[in-house]
């Protein structure tokens, strides 16, 4: 069985806050898992860095 992972990020500026958010969906497109996450103070390539690791460690 295969599975899809979709993450997406968001960083605010001004204050530097971010968060994530992942979805995971089966080959068919059926919802599996799905959750979002705060980061706190971090940059952009912080959290892409942990909405990749955070992904991989559910799959």
């Amino acid at each position: 069985m295969r599975f899809f992972l979709n993450t997406d990020e968001v960083v605010q500026i001004v204050s530097g806050f971010s968060g994530v958010g992942e979805i995971i969906r089966d080959e068919k497109g059926k919802w599996i898992l799905g959750y979002n996450l705060f980061l706190g103070k971090c940059s952009v390539f912080v959290a892409e860095l942990w909405s990749i690791l955070d992904g991989l460690l559910l799959l």
